[in-house]
C-alpha cells in the first residue's frame, strides 16, 4: 500500500504509522503533529449494514479531523 501511495504523491512524502493507544485520539494527535493533509483507513465488514454504516472510529474521524479522511476497502 505505501508503495502504490508513493507512486501517486509527487513528494513521495508518504508515511505508514502504527500506534498504540485510543485510536481516534491517537490518530487526531499524530496527523496534528505531522501537518498530515490526508488521512487513509481502511473499512473493515463486508456485510450490507457495514457499507450503509461507517463505524464508530471512522465516524468520529470524519467529524473530528481537520484534514481530509480517505476511506479505502
Amino acid at each position: 500500500m505505501i508503495e502504490l501511495a508513493r507512486s501517486h504523491v509527487p513528494s513521495g512524502d508518504v508515511r505508514l504509522l502504527l500506534v498504540h493507544g485510543y485510536a481516534i485520539p491517537e490518530l487526531l494527535q499524530k496527523g496534528y503533529d505531522l501537518a498530515a493533509d490526508l488521512v487513509v483507513l481502511t473499512k473493515r465488514g463486508d456485510s450490507l449494514a457495514g457499507d450503509c454504516l461507517l463505524d464508530s472510529v471512522t465516524l468520529q474521524l470524519l467529524h473530528r479531523s481537520w484534514c481530509d479522511v480517505l476511506i479505502v476497502r
